[in-house]
Formats: structure tokens, C-alpha cells, sequence
């Protein structure tokens, strides 16, 4: 059973009896937004690298971390630095279930980055891809970047998830499936508990962004 209780300032104050109800996996919950950064260095011409999210360095919980890096960097056959930020022609985008697509000009970088929240341990399939060199990141770990097309272990509670990728002599597009998680959110800031009960009770009509981005 789930109580309201109002409190000053039209807070609404969630009491519960009794055990969480079931969320259904299908369905996540929080913003299902991504953050994003762009960048439109020319440095080289063939695409033999792939890109860090931050140039050194890595985040670390508890999740968000404090502040993002503004920097990445070209590891590989090349070795890089560059500023993140918002450039023109490319096209940062995402779904209701954890997509993210990308459309772009030739010499241009991109990564996005979310949190995901799974109540138990399981598999997460991370499909998608395009012609950009596009690299998985599991929380935080930089400097262990992984393929998409394969299935991820995620033990239960927050994790973060950063994709990056680009092209240097074509323009490209990008597109990643769904995320089978309980909550996905860009600021990992709900209690999945808390957006649990009020979804349960009706008290909460969470936002949803199926479309946003820079162009």
C-alpha cells in the first residue's frame, strides 16, 4: 500500500507499507535523457584511433562525479588532445529506452554519457554501432574501452555508461538499442525507490525526452 502525505511548498512526501512494487524493466524510469559533447578538430585522416572521454582521468562514484572533464583524447595510432563543447554539423539524439543516435560531417568527435540503475545483477545487451569507431565505457573505467554488439554484466545499483565515437574523412551516422534497466537518467539523481512508489501510486508523471540535440 502507498500513502501521500503533502508537505509545505507542494512537496509531495511518499509513505509506504509493505514491499516495493514490481517496475516493470520494460518501461525505465527518470528522464532517459543522455548529456553530450561535441568536438570538431581536423588532426588526421585515417580513423586507426579511438577517443577517451576525458583526456586523463576517470570519474568515480558516488555517481554524478562533481564535475566533468572538458578534454578528451585520441588513443591509438594517434595521440590527441581536444576540447569538448558544441560544434555544428553533427546531431546528438536519443530515444525513450536509452538510444542514442548520431548523425555527422566528416572531423567530427562526440560522446554521451547516462546512468543506469538495475535493482538485481544482470546481462545488458549493447547493440548498435556505426562508421565512427563508436567504444563502450562501464563506469568510469577510461582506459578499458569495449565494442558494441556484446553482452555487459551490471551488478545491482547506479552505473555510469559513456559512448564516444567519430570519423575524420566522412560523415557518419551512429544509432545504439534500447537499455533493458529499471532507471535510466542523466543526473542519476532519482532514489529508485522513491520515482518507484510515486510511479506506482499515479503521483508522478516522470519526463520522457524522445528528441533533443544540437545541430
Amino acid at each position: 500500500m502507498v500513502r501521500a502525505c503533502f508537505a509545505p511548498l507542494g512537496m509531495v512526501v511518499v509513505c509506504a507499507v509493505g514491499l516495493l512494487p514490481s517496475v516493470s524493466y520494460g518501461i525505465p524510469l527518470g528522464d532517459c535523457a543522455w548529456n553530450y559533447r561535441t568536438n570538431g578538430d581536423d588532426r588526421f585522416h585515417d580513423n586507426d584511433s579511438w577517443v577517451r572521454p576525458w583526456e586523463s582521468g576517470s570519474p568515480v562514484p558516488p555517481w554524478p562525479s562533481a564535475s566533468e572533464n572538458g578534454t578528451g583524447r585520441w588513443l591509438g595510432g594517434h595521440s590527441y588532445s581536444f576540447g569538448w563543447g558544441y560544434t555544428d554539423r553533427i546531431s546528438v539524439t536519443w530515444g525513450s529506452n536509452g538510444q542514442v543516435y548520431v548523425n555527422a560531417d566528416r572531423d567530427r568527435q562526440w560522446r554521451a554519457w547516462t546512468y543506469v540503475y538495475v535493482d538485481a545483477g544482470k546481462d545488458i545487451t549493447f547493440s548498435g554501432g556505426g562508421d565512427c569507431v563508436p567504444k563502450i565505457f562501464l563506469d568510469g573505467a577510461f582506459d578499458s574501452p569495449m565494442g558494441f554488439g556484446q553482452t555487459i554484466y551490471l551488478g545491482p545499483g547506479w552505473h555510469r555508461i559513456d559512448y564516444t565515437g567519430y570519423n575524420q574523412n566522412s560523415g557518419f551516422s551512429f544509432s545504439s538499442g534500447s537499455l533493458d534497466v529499471k532507471v535510466i537518467d542523466s543526473q542519476a539523481t532519482p532514489e529508485p525507490i522513491t520515482i518507484a512508489l510515486l510511479a506506482t501510486a499515479g503521483l508522478l508523471v516522470l519526463p520522457r525526452t524522445t528528441r533533443q540535440g544540437r545541430e
